[in-house]
């Protein structure tokens, strides 16, 4: 049996499709504009005053940190949507 020591980040995909917030950013804006952090978490350029925690915007119930690799999604095979369900 092999273990892979590929770091999970170089693996991750991002929810194709995924945009969410007030400007409808996709997942590569959230993350080139600062939006959201690696840990999944409001990022410098982000309104919080404004807009209000980034975790409260979803799309299909997911949120950026669920869906967007620089957002804290490390999922390496993304999501499944046969079942609905991250791996």
């Amino acid at each position: 049996m092999s273990i892979s020591t590929a770091d999970p980040a170089s693996l991750c995909t991002s929810v194709e499709g995924f945009s969410l917030g007030p400007g409808g950013f996709d997942c590569a804006q959230l993350v080139s504009d600062d939006l959201c952090t690696d840990t999944g978490g409001e990022g410098p350029a982000w309104r919080l005053e404004e807009w209000g925690p980034i975790n409260l915007f979803t799309m299909d119930g997911l949120t950026a940190a669920q869906a967007c690799c620089g957002c804290g999604a490390f999922c390496p095979t993304a999501y499944h949507n046969e079942s609905n369900q991250w791996c």
